[in-house]
């Protein structure tokens, strides 16, 4: 990647409050141009220009950390030396992580206090990030090519992970079927959304699925993404922008209904400019708790949960 575009991301981590440092900012790099060249073979992603994937794929990947609290606690305790590696690495999985987000830069920033399995139901995407963590070193990253519905049946990742995650897959009602299985008693599933009204109505028709596979709404997080790049008019950001919001958006949509709460919304700081803020910018997380253990007859065969949502 130019040096510029890593200039810019370490410039952006610097006010997220993450230090990357050159070892980083390399792999970052590195990442970024296995990325290019891959997608120009087979459909990666639809992200190509570098400045775009700097900020799309790997700052809006970094904000889980920057925005979620006991994924901080991770940085912050391994910079401070804490003792968080003596007990272990957390674990977290990435369902329908694709070209490897936000698992892959989330693995590059938190390195061994963070273990990432990445699934993908693709073969190709699964190969390229197996491929991507060999040439990257990531120890402890390993992707799995098979279906969300098949992988949360098999024992050795049925409430096996801290952390679930799963970025512009499905409307919220199919992602719980999808990820709860796999979130131990306890842990975590962070929904990345697009616009904060989309991801309210989705989780007001979350509440049968919630209940039945023993979620509980920890809170949401509305947060800014940055929209500024070296040489793109103002104009182009704001269009640019609105239009990576109506993706994501449109990326639940597609599988299945549109999906809203009675939440309290919690807004994190802005890591975007004071000009670039609103609705087109913005990013939502739905934090959900696993408070008691689903049900063994979830999730159902595959396809049923997109076509007949709980």
């Amino acid at each position: 990647m130019d040096a510029a575009v890593l200039e810019w991301l370490d410039n952006w981590a610097n006010r997220a409050g993450f230090a990357l440092g050159r070892t980083r900012l390399e792999t970052f790099g590195k990442f970024g141009d296995l990325l290019t060249e891959s997608n120009r073979k087979f459909n990666l992603t639809a992200i190509a220009d570098e400045w775009e994937i700097a900020a799309k794929h790997f700052a809006d990947s970094l904000c889980l950390a920057a925005h979620v609290r006991e994924l901080r606690t991770l940085w912050d305790a391994g910079e401070s030396g804490g003792a968080s590696a003596a007990r272990g690495a957390a674990a977290l999985l990435d369902v329908g992580a694709g070209g490897g987000f936000p698992g892959i830069p989330l693995k590059i920033l938190l390195g061994g206090a963070l273990s990432v399995t990445l699934l993908d139901s693709v073969g190709k995407k699964a190969a390229f990030m197996n491929e991507a963590a060999a040439a990257l070193g990531l120890c402890g990253c390993a992707a799995l090519h098979a279906r969300a519905e098949d992988a949360a049946r098999r024992a050795e990742m049925r409430e096996r992970f801290r952390f679930v995650t799963a970025r512009a897959l499905a409307p919220l009602p199919v992602l719980l079927e999808y990820c709860l299985p796999c979130v131990v008693p306890g842990g975590m599933f962070i929904a990345m959304k697009g616009r904060r009204e989309n991801a309210e109505r989705e989780l007001a028709q979350s509440r049968k699925a919630l209940a039945l596979l023993g979620g509980r709404l920890l809170r949401v997080t509305e947060y800014e993404l940055e929209a500024n790049f070296p040489g793109v008019t103002s104009a182009e950001n704001t269009a640019d922008a609105a239009n990576t919001a109506d993706a994501v958006d449109a990326a639940d949509a597609a599988n299945g209904a549109s999906i809203a709460s009675d939440a309290n919304v919690a807004r994190a700081a802005s890591l975007a400019p004071e000009n670039s803020k609103g609705s087109e910018f913005s990013r939502t997380l739905i934090l959900i708790e696993k408070a008691a253990r689903t049900p063994a007859q979830y999730p159902r065969r595959a396809g049923t949960a997109a076509k007949a949502p709980l």
